[in-house]
Parts: structure tokens; sequence; C-alpha cells
């Protein structure tokens, strides 16, 4: 999963708040809305200013004046204090020199600075499926919110340290979803076996929720649960397109626009699906767990996920990504490890 909010995917920091996880971009100018540094930082609006002028080499002039708002919603980061109700872990910062927000809302722009997610889009149209082989179906959505509705429940229970399968015997709630890092992801990998233990959960949450007969008073509200299915409206649309597609074994979700999410994501279909790359990143993890295992725990991820994660965040990330924990000349050394899939394979990132 990539770009991802508790507010989102963070440790914890010695204070006793959850670090989150930011990229930074420009709010005008040729760069706007196209991440230039990535870090995981302590949420406090001094943090997140210290890394702005620290990430983007700002003069002194311009970091007395510079203002932070989040890219897609304009919200602007007070300039002291806690900032977890303004800005969710994975989201991104826009550095402004004193000019208003110049950035699009909810839709405006792909989550990486590309082309309008709604291009293409008709007007009632949340998502493209296409199936690359019988194995994998690749989903663009049109809207980052919807989703994550659909399927952020669906990523905690497959990852997420805490609350995944793994950890925890039931499903997350859909209240206590809404403060998890999936919540807010730009991407989602998901798999036949995760729906299907994520369906089994939502039943048998269900029937402990409520009594065997007990009358249907209401048509379940978008965010609430279907009383015998246990699943939300848009969780159950999205299980009833995969299986009316053929239900294949791996599942790749990215919001329009995000062209980087999608080959992070597409890293996650090799994994699942080529032997060879499996073993291969299997192999890469057992060298670099020792001193990235607590680092891959703090971005949200559980032990079960760690070899499959780190090695798609090495193949897609920039070198500031790593915060100085991998050097340029080792990313090197792992890329040329996994040579990208060719561009007639269904796992192309073209």
């Amino acid at each position: 999963t990539h770009g991802r909010p508790e507010g989102g995917r963070g440790g914890d920091w010695r204070g006793g708040a959850r670090m989150i996880r930011v990229s930074l971009t420009l709010n005008a100018g040729p760069q706007a809305g196209r991440p230039l540094a990535v870090a995981v930082v302590k949420p406090d609006a001094a943090a997140l200013r210290q890394l702005a002028v620290g990430k983007l080499r700002l003069k002194k002039r311009d970091a007395e004046r510079a203002r932070l708002f989040v890219w897609g919603r304009g919200v602007e980061m007070p300039r002291e204090g806690d900032v977890r109700a303004f800005v969710a872990n994975g989201e991104t910062l826009a550095v402004s020199l004193g000019e208003e927000y110049s950035g699009g809302f909810s839709r405006a722009r792909g989550p990486d600075g590309g082309a309008p997610p709604t291009a293409g889009f008709a007007a009632d149209e949340l998502q493209r499926w296409s199936a690359r082989g019988a194995d994998l179906l690749v989903v663009e959505w049109a809207d980052a919110q919807v989703m994550n509705r659909s399927l952020g429940r669906m990523s905690t229970l497959l990852e997420h340290p805490a609350h995944c399968a793994l950890a925890q015997p039931r499903l997350v709630d859909v209240r206590t979803q809404r403060t998890l890092p999936s919540s807010s992801y730009v991407g989602h990998n998901l798999y036949a076996h995760v729906f299907d233990e994520f369906e089994r959960r939502a039943r048998d949450g269900a029937a402990l929720a409520a009594p065997a007969g007990e009358a249907r008073t209401a048509v379940p509200a978008p965010d609430e649960v279907d009383p015998t299915s246990g699943l939300t409206s848009d969780e159950a649309a999205f299980l009833r397109a995969w299986r009316e597609r053929g239900g294949a074994r791996v599942v790749i979700n990215f919001v329009a626009g995000a062209e980087i999410t999608l080959a992070h994501e597409l890293c996650h279909a090799r994994y699942a699906l080529e032997p060879e790359y499996r073993k291969a990143a299997d192999a890469l993890w057992v060298e670099h767990a020792p001193h990235m295992g607590g680092w891959m725990r703090d971005l949200g991820y559980h032990a079960s996920r760690h070899a499959d994660e780190f090695t798609a965040y090495a193949l897609t990330e920039a070198t500031a990504f790593w915060r100085g924990k991998i050097d340029v000349i080792e990313l090197r050394r792992i890329r040329a490890l996994f040579p990208p899939a060719g561009a007639s394979h269904c796992l192309s990132y073209s």
C-alpha cells in the first residue's frame, strides 16, 4: 500500500504522539503538487516548518513568511501546536512563500501531482477496472475518499501492526477505521484471501452485534454496516464488482493520476504472483531487517508485510525518502536485483 493516514502511517515519538509521514511540494510554480521530499516527523507545527525549511532549502526571508497547506484540501497549518487535527498521515503539504493556497480541491489533482483524477471519468463513474491476466485486476479510482471508504478496513486487516488478521481476532469497526492509516491511502494492494477473511469476520461481527432474527429498521447509511453481512454499502459494492469480474487473486487499486503509487502497488502484485521476485524480496529483507524493522513498523506495517513493502519502497521511492538509512549506492544495487517487468508484461508499470 502507498501514500497513505490514524491519521496515517507513523510510529511513536518519545513525547507520546504518533509520528506522521508527509510529503512536501511547492504551492506555486511548475513543480506545484509534485512531491519533492518525504519524511516521518513529529505532528507539531514547528517541526513541520523546520522540515519544510530544511528539505526545500528555504532562505531565511522565505522561511519567515512560509505557510503550509494540505494539498488537495487547502487547509492551512497553524504556526504552533499539535497539527493532528489539520493533517492526516500520508498527506502532502504545499509550502507557500506567503501566497494563498493555489492548488485544487478534492479531485483537482492526483496525489502524485499528475493529471486530474476525474479526467476521462463520467460524472457518476467511481472506478475503472482492467484485467492484466487471469490473476490480476487493476482498479483506477476517481476519488480517494470513495476508494478508502470501500477498501480501508480491508487494508487494515491485511497489514496494520495492531489490527491486522495476525494481531487481532476481530475486524476493526468503522469508527476506529476512520483514525487509521488506510483511511487516507492513495493506493491499496489486496488479495482474494483477504476478501474472504474480511467477509467472514464482518459476518461474525454482525452476528455478535445483533441477535439473530432482529428486524432491520432502516437501510444503512454509507458509513454504517449492514446488520447481516457486517459490510458497509461501499465495501459490499466493491466486493460484488470484484466477483463479477472473475474474482482475481490480486487486486491493485490507485487514485487516478497517482502513477508513482501505481508503480509501488504493482510491485506488490509481482511479490504475490512471481515466485522469483518474492524469493529475491525475502532475501533482501533478511539483509535489512536488523536495522529497518522498527522503521517499517513505524510506517504502519505488521512484520508479515515488511519484506514486500520494503522492496516496493526501495524500487519506487527517491533517495530522500530513506532519510540516510539507505544510500543511493545501495538503492542502485537493490534495483539491479529487480529489473522492471517488460513493457508487454501484465505487471508493467506503464
